[in-house]
Formats: C-alpha cells, structure tokens, sequence
C-alpha cells in the first residue's frame, strides 16, 4: 500500500515538475511580440502605440508585417533596431513631437508600398495618400542610416490620374527633419518623395529619396505652394533622383519662381546660397528635367580646389559662384541651403 501511494505522489510530483517546465514554453510562443514598452510585449507597433503614454519608449524587437494604418497622436520616442514593418502607413496627427531612431540602419517602412492615408491638409486635389503623414502641427524627427533606413510610398499610381502617392507629407504647420534616411516613391507620373504643404518645415540634414523602379516620373520633392523665410526648405546633405516641382509662385532671393519643375538656374539662383558645412553636388545631366545631389567630402572654395578633385569618372565639384556651366556626366556643387533666405 506505501508503495503504491509513493509510486502515485512520485508520478503527480512529475506531471507537476513537466507543467512548470512546459507553461512559460507554451505561454512564450503564443505570444508572439514584435516590439515592447518597458516588460510589456505588443504584437504589433500600432498596438504599442495605442497602449502607450505620452513620453514613453517603444523598442522594436521583431519584424511586424501586419497590414495597418495607424495613428501616433502623443509625444514617443520610437526605436526601430533595424526591423520592418511591410505594410504599415502611419499617420502623425495633433500638437506632437515623434523621435524615430534605427542604430542598426536598416529599418524599412512599409516595404510593400500600400496606399497610405488620404492627405486632407491639401484640399486642391483629394487623389494625394500618403505612407507617412504629418498633420495638425505634428514633428517627426527621423534618425537613421541614409540608404539603409527606408520608407516607401505607394505603387498603386499607375496612370497619373487614379491616385498621387507620396512617401511622405508635411501638413500645414507641421515639421519633417530627417537625419539620416531615405525615401522611397514609385516614379509614377504625380508620385513623390515628400510633398510639402502650405507652411510645413522641411529639413534634410542627410537623406536619399529614389525611385523604386525605372520610371522616370514624379518628383523628388514637391511643394503645394514655395518655401519661405517662415517656412523654409533645409538641405545640409543628400543625393535626389528626380526634380523639385512647386505649385505657387513666389519671389525667393531677388528670383521669381513659378508654377513647374524648378530649371537649374532657378535652383542655383533662388534655393542655393552660402552657409557653412558640407557640400552638395548637383548633377544637371541626370536628366531633363530632375537633379541629383549627393554629399560631396571636400570644402571647396577656389579653382585650385577644384582642380584637385576632379576625379576619375570625370566629376567636375565646384562652389557657389564658380563654374556651373558643367557638360554632361559632369556634376556642379552647391554649399548646403536654407531657401527663402
């Protein structure tokens, strides 16, 4: 009888010890988070951000691939740790500052390219979505790695005429500064990099904006009205597939610009003037009506300067003020700008 009540403690005594052990197995994998805030573990980053408080952090751990359109409407701090989120468009809305930072530099956002959020801050035309949208006075400060951090437009503009894709919109009164990162939009007629609307700030301090295919459409950047003193176009660093489009007309440096893709001389004379830091080459041969900018390592400021870096493929650098009558294949370069000034 004794052994047999021993035999049957010992047998629940390791069915016990098997459950402790299997549980938190069990409890891990079907909980399967792709990003936390503090110890707490979310599926998904809109439902980190639904979850969240003002000021908190969201750190990424896991690559999320739900399809979602989601808002950030507090102050945050997002870390991306170099994950992907396929398919998510996110929309910034109300009085907010948003870090957004990836150390690892190979983040990307909404890599599928799904149409984003329909752009009401421009009521001219109500085609234009945007994967990655500020309104209502919203700051967005992205930090990353340019040509490694990545957020894509839509691809869903195929005509011109059904939808106008951006990467990403800057609503009235609301500010866009990226650090480091790219752009992504598809190169369909009406499609861009970023869109900027009356009164939004942009500021491009390292950037890359491509296009995702070998169309030649769209625009790098593209204005709803022009930049002003108030609100003014930054650029310190970047290389631009595609040309800058304004829709207003303005008179900028003593240049009146008007309705259109900005010439070479307009961007020369009106958006490009003196200041301190590195350099911005522009390529007026990329094609024939779009330019190309790329960081440029040396500080140039006299013709011997320029002789001494002429290099290899040809690429003619230059200052603000010297020779821009560069010839094809060959590249002019510009300090980098604060337009309106």
């Amino acid at each position: 009888m004794k052994k047999s009540i021993k035999k049957t403690l010992s047998l629940l005594l390791c069915m016990a010890m098997m459950a402790i052990i299997m549980l938190p197995q069990a409890a891990f994998a079907a909980t399967d988070y792709t990003c936390y805030i503090g110890s707490n573990g979310y599926s998904t980053l809109a439902e980190a951000v639904e979850a969240a408080n003002t000021g908190d952090t969201i750190w990424m751990t896991a690559n999320d691939s739900v399809s979602t359109t989601f808002d950030v409407d507090k102050n945050l701090t997002i870390e991306l740790e170099g994950y992907t989120l396929a398919n998510a468009c996110m929309r910034f809305v109300g009085d907010i500052t948003v870090n957004i930072n990836d150390r690892a530099g190979t983040a990307k956002i909404n890599t599928n390219q799904n149409s984003g959020f329909k752009v009401t801050d421009y009521e001219y035309d109500s085609r234009v979505r945007a994967a990655f949208y500020l309104t209502g006075g919203a700051k967005v400060i992205l930090s990353g790695t340019t040509g490694g951090t990545e957020i894509y437009g839509g691809a869903q503009c195929t005509d011109g005429l059904t939808i106008l894709e951006k990467a990403a919109v800057v609503g009235k009164g609301c500010e866009l500064v990226i650090n480091g990162g790219s752009l992504v939009y598809s190169g369909y007629t009406g499609t861009d990099g970023v869109f900027v609307c009356d009164t939004g700030i942009l500021t491009l301090k390292d950037i890359l904006i491509r296009r995702s295919s070998s169309n030649t459409g769209g625009s790098s950047i593209s204005y709803a009205n022009v930049p002003t003193i108030e609100n003014p176009l930054t650029i310190t660093k970047g290389h631009f597939y595609g040309g800058m489009w304004v829709e207003g007309s303005s008179t900028i440096n003593g240049v009146y610009i008007s309705r259109g893709t900005l010439s070479f001389d307009k961007i020369e004379k009106a958006l490009l003037y003196t200041s301190v830091g590195s350099y911005i080459d522009y390529d007026k041969s990329t094609n024939s009506n779009g330019w190309e900018i790329f960081v440029a390592s040396e500080n140039l400021s006299t013709d011997t300067d320029i002789d001494n870096v002429v290099d290899s493929t040809e690429t003619l650098r230059v200052s603000a003020g010297g020779n821009v009558s560069a010839d094809a294949g060959q590249k002019v370069v510009f300090q980098p700008q604060v337009t309106g000034g």
